[in-house]
């Protein structure tokens, strides 16, 4: 089956790093013309933009802060240099293990802030030209550590479990619009976020014998986005290698 999409831009948040940057090559190849978000690090937002150049342009634009208004700034430039905004993926987020008592107030905010508020505010500023236009697509990229109890990923996994709920309640509001609202929940996945030390251990967790690779979750995002999933919508779907069926 050959995956197809309608017309219009995609914009991905948290573009360099290892799922986020799969995806944005991932969506360049579907032909989608893709603005994708960095926050700090300019050079790695070069070489992403430069390993998708293909047959759709691709644009990088940085964006540090989570307020309303500079979220609709990106979508904006996203929609005047790209063309109608119809896809949103976010990709954009912190990890990390930490006891909970550990945990001090800066921390957990900060958490919050990248992981929660930065999403609401890029969807809001997103879903409202989609349900204008009558189509759309929204995945949020969560955490089987929202979905199941983790130790050490007290803050983190409230974020990611929010992020499920948050789909699941916006997905209500847009579905008579044409708009699909999902989250992807990966389980461990071979990026810079998971630390070298411990791939030995979550290995021995994961039933299918291996840790994630960025295309695994770069693939489910494309069909999620895809005309295909049309009567999708409102779900948490794991991809995970089976490590926590």
């Amino acid at each position: 089956m050959k995956l197809t999409y309608g017309a219009g831009a995609a914009l991905v948040t948290g573009g360099t790093g290892g799922i986020g940057s799969e995806v944005v090559r991932t969506l360049a190849a579907c032909s989608i013309p893709t603005a994708f978000t960095w926050r700090s690090r300019e050079d790695e937002a070069r070489q992403v933009a430069a390993s998708a150049a293909g047959s759709a342009p691709v644009k990088a634009f940085r964006w540090a802060s989570s307020d309303a208004a500079a979220a609709r700034g990106i979508a904006e430039r996203t929609a005047e240099e790209l063309g109608p905004l119809r896809y949103f993926v976010s990709c954009s987020g912190i990890a990390g293990t930490r006891a909970f008592h550990a945990f001090d107030e800066e921390a957990w905010k900060h958490m919050l802030d990248a992981n929660l508020t930065s999403t609401i505010a890029i969807a809001r500023a997103a879903v409202t030209p989609m349900m204008k236009a009558g189509s759309g697509r929204i995945v949020l990229t969560g955490s089987v550590s929202g979905l199941r109890g983790m130790k050490g990923h007290s803050v983190y996994a409230a974020t990611k479990a929010a992020l499920s709920g948050f789909a699941r309640a916006l997905a209500q509001e847009c579905a008579g619009f044409g708009v699909t609202v999902n989250c992807v929940a990966p389980g461990w996945v071979d990026t810079p976020m998971l630390p070298a030390e411990l791939k030995a251990e979550v290995l021995r967790t994961i039933p299918a014998g291996r840790i994630g690779a960025p295309a695994d979750v770069a693939a489910l995002i494309a069909f999620l986005l895809s005309e295909q999933a049309a009567y999708i919508t409102g779900q948490t779907l794991v991809v995970d290698g089976g490590l926590s069926a």
